[in-house]
């Protein structure tokens, strides 16, 4: 019997301490917790991520839960991956919730990830958390420079082709033994192949595009593409000698508005001028005629109330005079 109450009395106090301890545990329960599968992952991976969420309060809360997924140094080359979801949690309340869950391709980039979250409520925070994994094996990143050239050389690049002019098409990888693919979409959708580097006599006017594919085995695909113009002839540009553009039609330099446009304009947008201004006048006219107008009408009324206010007085003055 005796052994009994010490058995009880034990069971007691291991019950009040363990409940006290899980109370003490909920306390420094952090409101949110990520967790990936893996810290290392390899394209044909699955990544998933699971944000911990406890609701601190003793009352029903609603949160809201924003992650962010992306490369720690290739930003530049491959856009952050937001997640946003509204979670309504019961007081106390603990819930896993699978933020994300997709497929590692070949074409990510490799190296260090983040994983930032952060848990809000209206516009405070109450937690934010963060971890780093690695993804390895994936295609290894390419550069490739296409250009259009006066010469073979290319120590000349055109900022206008002429119909009829000769131009060089080659292009540039920092990984040897690229293979190329090339191809030159015409002003009427004509499509040609072509090997670089390539000369070729533009004859007609337009607007073309060269476009480039560069591949190799272990790299991804690059693609780059340039659109240019064809013209005619040579833009005319108006010589400085005549003008001068300093915002006024000096016709004792020569200057009208075929060969200085910048300081002339020509009759037909002087006469729209001409018109609107005219048509200012008479409307500024008509405002003057309605102040002139209600002006009078102002004056009379404050002379009509003069004289109602000279004979209010005059009557009260003899009636005064009278008593």
């Amino acid at each position: 019997m005796k052994y009994l109450k010490i058995i009880s009395i034990l069971f007691l106090i291991f019950v009040g301490l363990f409940g006290f301890f899980q109370k003490i545990n909920a306390q420094f329960d952090l409101p949110l917790k990520l967790e990936l599968n893996q810290t290392s992952f390899k394209p044909g991976n699955t990544l998933k991520v699971t944000a911990k969420l406890f609701n601190i309060f003793d009352y029903p809360s609603q949160f809201d839960l924003n992650v962010i997924l992306a490369p720690s140094q290739a930003e530049e080359i491959f856009p952050i991956m937001p997640f946003h979801q509204e979670i309504l949690l019961e007081p106390q309340q603990k819930k896993d919730i699978e933020v994300c869950s997709f497929l590692v391709r070949e074409d990510f980039p490799g190296g260090e990830w983040r994983l930032n979250g952060e848990l809000r409520m209206g516009e405070q925070k109450l937690g934010e958390d963060s971890t780093t994994f690695t993804i390895t094996g994936v295609l290894k990143e390419m550069k490739l420079e296409i250009k259009i050239c006066r010469d073979p050389a290319c120590t000349e690049k055109p900022k206008t082709i002429l119909q009829n002019e000769e131009i060089y098409l080659t292009s540039e990888s920092d990984v040897p033994e690229t293979q190329i693919e090339a191809r030159l979409i015409f002003p009427d959708q004509t499509i040609k192949s072509i090997s670089l580097p390539a000369s070729l006599t533009v004859e007609k006017s337009g607007t073309y595009v060269f476009e480039v594919i560069a591949f190799k085995k272990g790299y991804k695909t690059q693609t780059q593409r340039i659109e240019f113009g064809v013209i005619k002839k040579e833009a005319e540009i108006p010589s400085t000698e005549i003008c001068n553009a300093n915002g006024i039609c000096e016709a004792d330099r020569g200057e009208n508005y075929q060969n200085c446009p910048q300081d002339c304009i020509s009759p037909e947008v002087e006469e729209v001028i001409k018109k609107i201004e005219e048509e200012m006048e008479k409307k500024t006219a008509q405002r003057k005629k309605y102040y002139i107008v209600g002006g009078i009408l102002v004056l009379i009324a404050i002379g009509i109330n003069g004289i109602e206010v000279y004979f209010y007085l005059r009557k009260r003055f003899l009636t005064w005079k009278i008593k």
